[in-house]
């Protein structure tokens, strides 16, 4: 990574120099066009010879740029394109939604921020058809078959069931978990929250269970590469098995620092990390998964 860290600065240092060049060019082209103009010179060659210098510069500029960008290793650029079709929009009277999954019905389940958990039907508006209330805080949830709901709250993982009751699945005491995740593997993925502690090298950052509570693997903070910040926000698994999860502050809108995207594998080793674009994000344009 040291080395491409280095070949990336490289790059946008002579991007930066180029550009430069190019904005003093500019600024003497625009000069003398705005002299031209003031004089009402009759004579347009010179507008047009200046106006087509000042073309060439932005052509100049562009394929120097893009020049510059293909000599950057393409490992650390990932750009894909993903169109999304809105399919309608719904005014509901919940004040704040926490955390939203769907189930095998179609039904959509939300953690509304409030101790309470609801099922919704999405159908000629906003139908609630379910309403349980949790007398505990809701970090987030996610739904298997049967109806079975499974969320965070605080350091435990819990199981609502239908009638309302809730299995202790597992508790992860003193850690504090935030986000999960169902498996293709059926396999439940926890990330965790690490606001309140202080960092070391043999704190879970992402923990695998089954079904039964029963751990199957725990991702530790070794070097305290695989979190850097304070929570694992959300994770998922790709098709080949591995992990992607954010790596972020917990109040990033307060706290103004970026966070990132990350891909271990099933041995907790880091495959890439995405933290933002050099030639688009900066301090003041810091990158903010969410």
């Amino acid at each position: 990574m040291g080395e491409i860290e280095t070949i990336c600065e490289k790059k946008l240092t002579e991007v930066q120099r180029f550009r430069q060049k190019v904005e003093n060019q500019m600024v003497d082209v625009l000069e003398k066009l705005g002299l031209l103009q003031v004089t009402k010179d009759e004579d347009e060659n010179p507008i047009n010879e200046l106006q087509k210098t000042e073309e060439s510069f932005e052509t100049k500029d562009t394929e120097n740029f893009q020049k510059l960008h293909e000599g950057i290793p393409k490992a650390i650029s990932i750009v894909r394109g993903i169109k999304f079709e809105k399919k309608g929009k719904y005014e509901t009277s919940i004040p704040f939604i926490n955390s939203i999954t769907s189930d095998e019905e179609g039904k959509i389940w939300i953690a509304d921020g409030d101790q309470c958990i609801q099922q919704l039907e999405i159908k000629d508006g906003v139908n609630a058809l379910k309403s349980y209330t949790i007398e505990r805080d809701l970090e987030e949830l996610r739904c298997l078959n049967k109806n079975k709901i499974y969320f965070t709250s605080s350091t435990q993982i819990l199981c609502l069931i239908r009638k309302k009751d809730i299995k202790i699945l597992k508790d992860f005491a003193p850690n504090k978990v935030f986000t999960i995740h169902i498996s293709r593997d059926n396999e439940i993925i926890v990330g965790m929250n690490l606001l309140e502690t202080e960092r070391t090298d043999v704190q879970p950052v992402l923990i695998r269970i089954d079904f039964d509570g029963k751990i199957i693997q725990v991702y530790k903070n070794q070097g305290r590469q695989l979190l850097t910040r304070d929570i694992v926000r959300c994770c998922t698994t790709l098709k080949d098995g591995t992990i992607c999860y954010l790596d972020t502050p917990f109040n990033y809108r307060k706290e103004k620092a970026p966070g990132s995207v990350v891909n271990i594998d099933n041995n907790g080793t880091i495959q890439w990390k995405y933290s933002g674009n050099s030639f688009i994000n900066s301090v003041e344009l810091a990158f903010f998964p969410n």
